[in-house]
């Protein structure tokens, strides 16, 4: 570039001094050598309005060769990641379900108190004992059982009752829950004992539909049933074990055996068996969660 070129004639300017030092290559890379001049260059007289303009031209040299030295740093290190974003874990309860983050179990019943629980819905005397390990329903010749009032759980969620089965000849707990705007009942050792599934889809009870299983509920041994409730699909487990997994079709009808219409919309019932029931509690769950789940039924 000529004399007439730079900004303050032979001194270049601020960006010529950039697109000098920033583009051409240094000496002795990629092929580039320095070639010699025609002959001594003259040297400006120096004046001492010049020295404040020289002092200025090697800040401007430093400062555009920090900022070249930045630009051949980023070209070869390439393009900077993006910040790592933390991720919220997803809650995942004892038995590996995906649940509602900090949602917490809703106490039904403690074991002590029967607070919005009524017993005797079937005619049975209404005075249930309460022992240091729970409510007893009694033996009787038809059926004993005791039904929620208070709030009731929405899909979906999960319902966790303790139990033993004291004495009887049929089953010791059927579990009455509310699904869609219907409900459902998990039979537990029914028809004379050993009979599991769920009541009633598509006006079949659990004796004559898919979900019948067998399974045999010694006395004395505390039993801790778990059902998932979701609008297309039910897992019940005992003791960790598989009893149910059913999806429901939107066509499929869910009802009730008129026998235990008082256990709606949540209540728990015995037939000619003697119950102790431990606990009741229920949580939300995360919506899906139940379908990323396979309990397989014996």
């Amino acid at each position: 570039m000529g004399a007439g070129g730079g900004e303050t004639g032979l001194h270049p300017g601020p960006g010529e001094v950039l697109e000098r030092l920033c583009s051409a290559p240094p000496p002795g890379v990629g092929g580039a050598r320095i070639a010699p001049g025609p002959g001594p260059r003259p040297r400006p007289e120096r004046t001492p309005a010049g020295r404040p303009a020289r002092a200025a031209l090697g800040a401007i040299v430093v400062a555009v060769s920090a900022a070249c030295v930045g630009r051949s740093s980023s070209s070869t290190e390439g393009p900077t990641a993006p910040p790592e974003v933390a991720q919220n874990p997803v809650e995942v309860d004892e038995q590996g379900l995906a649940t509602v983050a900090d949602a917490e179990w809703r106490v039904l019943f403690d074991g002590a108190d029967l607070g919005e629980w009524r017993t005797g819905v079937y005619g049975d005397p209404p005075d249930y004992e309460v022992t240091d390990d729970g409510v007893v329903l009694p033996q009787t010749a038809w059926l004993s059982g005791m039904t929620y009032d208070g709030d009731v759980p929405r899909t979906p969620y999960r319902l966790e009752v303790e139990a033993t089965r004291r004495y009887g000849s049929d089953f010791f707990l059927g579990v009455t829950f509310p699904v869609r705007d219907s409900h459902l009942t998990l039979v537990l050792g029914g028809w004379g004992g050993a009979v599991s599934g769920l009541s009633c889809i598509d006006g079949k009870d659990a004796s004559d539909n898919d979900t019948r299983t067998s399974r045999y509920f010694p006395n004395g041994k505390r039993q801790t049933v778990v059902i998932d409730v979701a609008d297309d699909r039910i897992v019940a487990t005992v003791n960790g074990e598989g009893v149910v997994d059913r999806a429901l079709a939107a066509a499929e009808e869910l009802s009730l055996r008129t026998e235990v219409i008082e256990s709606r919309p949540l209540g728990l019932a015995a037939f000619a068996t003697s119950t102790t029931v431990h606990s009741v509690r229920v949580r939300p769950l995360s919506p899906g969660s139940i379908q990323a789940r396979r309990t397989s039924a014996p």
